[in-house]
């Protein structure tokens, strides 16, 4: 999906959802602190999502001021919602 010609500021993505309930969290928590949000899916249809498993389902590309905020709102998602960084410690479930 090509982003939006008419964008006052440069995007940059933040995050790297791996699935669409991800993708939806991360842009509601975004969407609360009133940021603008864009998902950027790896999806191409003629490879049936071959690209999916090596570059996650999607970026979420955010205006370039809002970057280090949105990247706090999304780090504090993770500590909620038991994100990747808490198994990759070795942490008993």
């Amino acid at each position: 999906m090509p982003l939006p010609e008419d964008l006052e500021e440069p995007m940059v993505k933040v995050h790297v959802a791996q699935g669409p309930f991800e993708a939806d969290i991360v842009v509601d928590a975004l969407a609360r602190e009133g940021m603008e949000a864009i998902v950027k899916k790896h999806e191409e249809i003629a490879y049936d999502g071959l690209f999916v498993l090596q570059r996650g389902w999607a970026d979420i590309l955010v205006p370039k001021k809002m970057a280090q905020r949105a990247k706090e709102i999304i780090e504090e998602i993770g500590l909620v919602y038991g994100g990747p960084e808490q198994g990759e410690e070795g942490e008993a479930s």
